[in-house]
């Protein structure tokens, strides 16, 4: 059993209890890593495990693996994601898997978020209210974002001089309802390390 301070507890009933879309945040050692996956254990006894309404995801296999999910763009169904919207819709809609993914999900869990470039992420929103045809932020998706925009930043295209951040996205402030700093740090209080 996983131990999650109280303001770990927080954001979990946010998520969990009250559905709301959120992005949280944290310096290393805050936790971010174990109540991800404690909010994902969370949603996964909510909704039937296997029907595909809770999208576990991240910016990096690695990432991913971390969570039990998948890459973003492997859930998203297009590839890396470079083309224009109308492009990506043609290629999700030839790709019933990926259409159905995107019709069934309630729940987008997207770890390390500081790594996907704003550009994509207005993307994904928009794609997801044309795909689902419910006009409202992600199409009605509750979305669960972590990471740190001060430790990893995004991966932009080839050639392309300026990344932006994922906050820095048109639809950031419509997605997400709330944003919550995590402040425990617990990494150091292992006695038996010290700084040199």
């Amino acid at each position: 059993m996983v131990f999650l301070s109280a303001e770990q507890q927080r954001v979990l009933r946010v998520v969990v209890d009250e559905g709301k879309s959120i992005f949280f945040t944290g310096p290393a050692g805050t936790g971010k890593s174990v109540l991800m996956r404690a909010i994902v254990s969370d949603l996964h006894r909510t909704y039937k495990v296997g029907s595909g309404q809770v999208a576990v995801t991240a910016s990096t296999g690695l990432a991913a693996c971390s969570i039990g999910g998948v890459t973003l763009h492997s859930f998203a169904g297009f590839g890396l994601g470079k083309e224009s919207v109308p492009i990506l819709l043609r290629k999700i809609r030839r790709n019933l898997k990926a259409k159905m993914r995107w019709i069934r999900c309630k729940v987008l869990v997207i770890d390390e978020i500081s790594m996907v470039d704003g550009g994509l992420f207005d993307k994904l929103e928009e794609i997801a209210r044309i795909i689902r045809r419910i006009n409202r932020p992600f199409g009605g998706i509750q979305v669960v974002m972590s990471g740190d925009f001060l430790q990893l930043p995004p991966i932009g295209e080839r050639g392309v001089d300026v990344s932006r951040f994922a906050f820095e996205a048109r639809c950031w402030r419509s997605c997400v309802e709330r944003v919550i700093g995590l402040t425990e740090v617990f990494r150091q209080r292992d006695k038996g390390w010290s700084v040199v």
